[in-house]
């Protein structure tokens, strides 16, 4: 385990479940994986593992957002799973539109 991932990905979680403009199934997702970290990073630190960096020294910049926690925890390119829904949302307009223009007739003006 990398406790400086793992202590990032706990602050990004805590931001999301403490935004108000979160939805209360984020919130309850987010909140799962928060525990899931701590939990983790707990063990780590009970059977002598190092403490985060940033606990060692002043705080640098953190992500912000739940696409910079995922460039920081999967540095191969790997989507973001939000990256990935809009992707899909977008692939379905697109084919809504072709359907559309293949089948002129449903559009009625």
């Amino acid at each position: 385990m990398d406790p400086d991932t793992t202590l990032a990905e706990i602050r990004v979680y805590v931001r999301v479940v403490l935004d108000d403009s979160t939805s209360a199934s984020t919130r309850a997702t987010h909140g799962e994986w928060l525990a899931e970290r701590v939990e983790q990073l707990d063990q780590w630190l009970s059977r002598g593992g190092f403490p985060p960096s940033a606990w060692n020294k002043p705080p640098q910049s953190l992500p912000e957002t739940l696409d910079e926690l995922h460039a920081l925890s999967h540095p191969t390119p790997y989507p973001a799973p939000d990256a990935t829904r809009r992707r899909a949302a977008t692939a379905g307009l697109e084919a809504i539109e072709r359907e559309l223009k293949a089948n002129p007739w449903e559009r009625r003006s």
